[in-house]
């Protein structure tokens, strides 16, 4: 085991691709994806349609086209004008008439990734946002959990940090292990206002514990993420860009009860 895996904790937390091999090779037994903005959103929108999600990773029109072709799946479209969702893309919005019958390759330089890689571990690999945070907390039965941040990308490639990713970790590892009388990390909880938005979850059968990077995340969810998602650097990316109401569905916490989880062909279903 290495320093940097977070070993000893049930619930981890990091960031990107060297985060996600770090806490694996730390012995994680499930992988949970967080890209809000808008990965991780698209994939619990399609898949509350019943559609099926492959990732695609490759930045690469024709090698994206020729996958969805042996696949037999519709390619997301990646190039659309400003807020146009008549047609399927990375804006969940563009996905609400998605049905069961539908199978989506959806290209994604962040998140995807990180579910391609995860995928190829061998491990339980699921997709959570700030939609369906509780519904993929109550749905992991097998610790350690590696909780990954996608993050977004600067100009020259490397990872840009992205609070709201944090945020949806931070909802998820809260509703793993919400905060008790006696756990030292109540008063962090205590600074941040209420627990989260309507019923809470119910408490684990098992205590479980967190690594400091979990607690940290846990700690710093905020009560009024519709005010706030869209002032993140990346909402005021999106927003510039046409895509509001992508941010007002991204925001919108434990609205969702799906559970986007990769079968063995690398495709998330429900």
């Amino acid at each position: 085991m290495g320093s940097l895996d977070q070993h000893g904790a049930d619930v981890r937390f990091d960031w990107g691709v060297q985060g996600l091999e770090s806490l694996v090779s730390g012995g994680a037994r499930t992988v949970v994806i967080v890209d809000v903005l808008r990965f991780t959103t698209a994939v619990d929108v399609a898949c509350g349609r019943g559609a099926a999600v492959t990732p695609f990773s490759a930045d690469d029109d024709r090698a994206a086209g020729e996958e969805a072709g042996r696949r037999g799946a519709r390619l997301a479209s990646r190039q659309v004008p400003a807020g146009d969702t008549s047609t399927p893309s990375l804006s969940p919005v563009s996905l609400r008439n998605l049905t069961a019958a539908d199978h989506l390759l959806l290209p994604s330089p962040d998140g995807a990734t990180l579910a391609t890689r995860a995928a190829d571990a061998g491990l339980v690999v699921l997709a959570a946002c700030l939609r369906n945070a509780t519904a993929v907390a109550n749905a992991i039965k097998a610790f350690p959990v590696a909780v990954v941040a996608a993050g977004e990308r600067w100009p020259d490639g490397s990872l840009r940090p992205a609070v709201e990713d944090a945020w949806g970790a931070g909802a998820l590892i809260r509703a793993l292990s919400p905060p008790a009388a006696t756990d030292p990390t109540m008063g962090l909880f205590a600074m941040f206002g209420e627990t989260l938005g309507g019923e809470p979850p119910p408490p684990p059968t098992v205590a479980r514990t967190l690594s400091p990077e979990a607690a940290w995340a846990a700690a710093n969810l905020p009560t009024d993420l519709p005010k706030l998602l869209p002032k993140t650097a990346s909402g005021r990316e999106l927003g510039a860009g046409g895509w509001s109401l992508d941010i007002e569905v991204a925001a919108a916490l434990n609205v969702s009860t799906t559970v986007p989880r990769l079968d063995k062909q690398g495709t998330f279903r429900a």
